[in-house]
């Protein structure tokens, strides 16, 4: 269940968590990514999640060991801090995509800063952490990136230079599909 979070402590370390993690509503700290190794996959969401991927965050936080999580508002247009926690179920994070829509957030663990979840009205969202996380979220990496960089591609508008500009975050996936092809030659030899 989706639940406000009203503890002004709190809320204050909810915010202190997303400076970290988050610059501005649409983009990830370089410096929070390096620091930790972590990788970036852009998805195009209309609404944040969709059913399907919901499901498939629900299972790459249950195999990275997640089971708490919040969310924080991330919007300039949002007055005050809205911070909520959930569980990792589908039907939570489904909840929170309808209760958040319009509205820049970030979701994060319960505690700590591991990965995040950044969610732009931009029709995107960004899945982040370790390289492990992001190929359990994503399944077939270069099929997500391929799609992602179609959706970029495709629409005549305005949001086409931000979409192509998104797309950096997964320059890592061509260095990952380098790396296993060598490592599966490499095990030939």
């Amino acid at each position: 269940m989706l639940r406000p979070m009203t503890d002004a402590t709190w809320i204050r370390e909810a915010v202190a968590r997303r400076q970290l993690v988050a610059d501005g509503p649409g983009d990830l700290s370089e410096r929070w990514l390096l620091e930790g190794n972590r990788v970036a996959l852009a998805e195009e969401s209309g609404p944040h999640l969709d059913e399907e991927q919901c499901v498939r965050l629900e299972a790459a936080l249950r195999t990275n060991f997640v089971r708490q999580l919040i969310v924080i508002s991330n919007d300039p247009l949002v007055d005050e801090d809205m911070v909520y926690e959930l569980s990792i179920s589908a039907e939570d994070l489904a909840a929170f995509s309808w209760e958040f829509m319009g509205i820049n957030a970030l979701l994060l663990p319960y505690s700590g800063t591991e990965l995040a979840v950044l969610f732009s009205t931009d029709d995107y969202h960004l899945v982040a952490g370790t390289r492990q996380f992001v190929t359990d979220y994503a399944g077939d990496l270069n099929a997500a990136r391929d799609a992602f960089v179609d959706f970029a591609e495709d629409p005549p508008w305005v949001m086409t230079p931000l979409l192509r500009e998104v797309t950096r975050y997964m320059s890592w996936i061509d260095d990952h599909t380098n790396a296993t092809r060598h490592m599966r030659l490499f095990r030939r030899i």
